[in-house]
């Protein structure tokens, strides 16, 4: 009997509690049920308020621009292996075909990297990139190639390596640069930059090619292609 009635007890002070807790949920100023909703309506935070945009691929490089970063880096390649050892040139026509992209140059330990930016708002965005293993990129020595090879009487460095400038990681455009590379030994090709000053080009206009440390100067170019070797 005894276990009989404790067991009763138990019973009721359970259904006590229970209903202890639903009134209290019911009346409460701030319920169970206001709270449930409330945290229900905190969890909206966190779903997508819309349908999401699809992201999108960048658009495929012009076919101009990704065939004068294919044909610049094969022509620096291939001119790297030639039996030429130095002092020639080899020819970088296609920057011309660059648009308003950028080619940026940089030297790793495993090589030469040859880089194509594309201009916006925010700055430039690298879009491919090639490495010529075991290569170097320099820049030339504008103005000690002029006096070498244009001036009268030339004055020349005792060897290839003086032509050459110290460069690190840059990027020029398309007006920056000669169409030519100076090949100073097998393994480094210096690029060579160009002064687009139309002050400048007035002045060659009527005073022929002149030397400049800024850049080799548009009347120069195709009179130093002459005067240098095809590696």
């Amino acid at each position: 009997m005894a276990e009989l009635a404790w067991s009763k007890i138990i019973e009721w002070g359970i259904l006590i509690v229970f209903l202890l807790i639903i009134i209290l949920a019911i009346y409460s100023p701030q319920g169970f049920f206001k709270k449930l909703a409330g945290l229900s309506l905190g969890a909206e935070r966190f779903l997508p308020t819309g349908p999401q945009p699809e992201l999108k691929s960048p658009e495929p490089l012009p076919t101009g621009v990704e065939n004068a970063r294919s044909s610049i880096t094969t022509s620096l390649s291939v001119a790297a292996q030639t039996k030429t050892p130095s002092d020639c040139i080899v020819s970088l026509q296609s920057l011309t075909n660059l648009e308003n992209f950028q080619i940026e140059v940089a030297n790793t330990q495993s090589g030469a990297t040859i880089s194509v930016l594309q201009p916006n708002a925010d700055g430039a965005i690298r879009r491919t990139s090639d490495t010529i293993t075991g290569m170097s990129i320099c820049l030339a020595d504008p103005q000690a190639l002029y006096d070498c090879y244009l001036q009268q009487p030339p004055t020349c460095k005792a060897t290839a390596s003086g032509y050459k400038q110290q460069s690190t990681k840059q990027a020029f455009s398309r007006d920056d640069l000669a169409p030519y590379a100076y090949k100073i030994d097998g393994k480094t090709l210096c690029l060579i930059p160009k002064t687009t000053s139309w002050l400048k080009r007035t002045v060659d206009f009527f005073g022929g090619c002149t030397g400049d440390d800024a850049g080799i100067r548009e009347s120069c170019i195709t009179e130093l292609s002459k005067k240098i070797k095809t590696c």
